[in-house]
């Protein structure tokens, strides 16, 4: 085995063992785990082309989201989404998986929905005032869903800590 393999596999394992890791201390920490059903697969896509009209083409970021595209797929999201799910089952946890549809435009105090562009940073709601990070109310959000559960039922104490099991 080459030595830029054995580099390549060292950094797989490290990963692996980090996502492990993760997916053990929140199965221990929670009972209901919930999280946004990302599709990495249109996140890593690269930018269309545009056409400037004369022939050529307008700069459309490609070289930026190439790096980004590139940390996404390094990260390896899915694979540790399949673990915590596994881990959850496992230990008799559930994980909630949420559609990522308006979760950063839906106001977690009202529900009100507030459009803005992907650059808006704070999310701002005209209905009740609230006024906080775009990724903090998404994340609210997406916990409120996750409660609601599969039956749309109140799943009580989703979200909150709860004592640790001896067993894991």
């Amino acid at each position: 085995m080459g030595q830029c393999a054995r580099k390549h596999q060292k950094v797989k394992r490290q990963r692996c063992d980090f996502h492990h890791k993760t997916a053990l201390a929140l199965v221990r920490e929670y009972d209901v785990i919930c999280m946004e059903d990302l599709q990495i697969r249109n996140l890593s896509r690269r930018p269309k082309a545009t056409l400037d009209g004369n022939g050529g083409y307008l700069h459309n970021g490609a070289a930026h989201k190439a790096g980004l595209n590139k940390s996404i797929n390094d990260a390896g999201w899915y694979a540790f989404r399949r673990i915590l799910t596994c881990k959850a089952e496992w230990a008799g946890k559930r994980v909630e998986v949420i559609p990522p549809a308006y979760t950063t435009q839906d106001c977690s105090g009202c529900g009100e929905r507030v459009y803005k562009s992907l650059s808006v940073r704070t999310h701002v709601c005209p209905r009740c005032g609230l006024v906080m990070d775009r990724d903090v109310n998404a994340a609210l959000h997406i916990l409120e869903s996750g409660r609601a559960g599969p039956s749309g039922a109140n799943v009580a104490g989703c979200g909150e800590r709860r004592l640790r099991s001896p067993a894991l």
